[in-house]
């Protein structure tokens, strides 16, 4: 007679073992978060996050720039209105000044107090303009109202027409005025999209 186990407590033994082996699961590397440009509308923002944000001017729409990172997000046109609303209000640190209905243009409107003013179209974002703009509101190559003829035309390719407001061009997808026709013209205004010659939009 042997001292061998029986066969069946064998088998109980190694099945125990393996199974205490599969309980362990296998270590998970974890992948490096990406870099956030402009977080979501839908996320809460610390002071230090908004004071990182600056808005540009797009012929896509707009664009928010994360100043330290140097990352951005784009608010395209199509953009739900209650989603771009916060996204810019969050960039300019400071909610709309005057919201409602532009009747002429059959389209909603909010303006800001650096003088933006974006239009909605079925409560979908379809147009910006700056009017009388603050100089710091501007294009991603630093074009914004005030800005000579010099530069736009350093930083873009531009047709300049008459038109019944003034001197028009069109830049990159962009459009807007020259308050003059001279060399040392400066732009007065910018829009992209949808438009509208009122008092709320280009």
């Amino acid at each position: 007679m042997t001292n061998a186990l029986p066969t069946v407590l064998v088998l109980s033994l190694c099945l125990a073992v393996a199974a205490c082996k599969d309980s362990t699961p296998p270590p998970v590397a974890l992948a490096p978060k990406p870099a956030v440009a402009a977080p979501s509308p839908a996320q809460v923002l610390t002071p230090s996050e908004i004071s990182a944000l600056k808005l540009a001017l797009d012929s896509e729409g707009l664009r928010v720039f994360n100043t330290v990172s140097g990352a951005s997000r784009l608010l395209p046109f199509g953009m739900s209105r209650p989603e771009l609303v916060k996204a810019v209000s969050a960039a300019q640190k400071a909610p709309p000044l005057l919201q409602g209905d532009n009747i002429a243009c059959r389209a909603a409107y909010a303006s800001w107090p650096s003088g933006l003013t974006v239009l909605f179209a079925r409560d979908r974002f379809a147009g910006w303009s700056a009017l009388h703009a603050d100089p710091s509101l501007a294009t991603a190559s630093g074009i914004g109202v005030g800005s000579t003829r010099a530069e736009l035309e350093g930083a873009y390719t531009i047709l300049v027409t008459a038109s019944s407001p003034g001197s028009q061009f069109t830049a990159g997808g962009l459009a807007g005025l020259l308050d003059s026709t001279r060399p040392d013209a400066r732009v007065s205004a910018l829009w992209a999209g949808m438009s509208c010659n009122t008092e709320q939009g280009a």
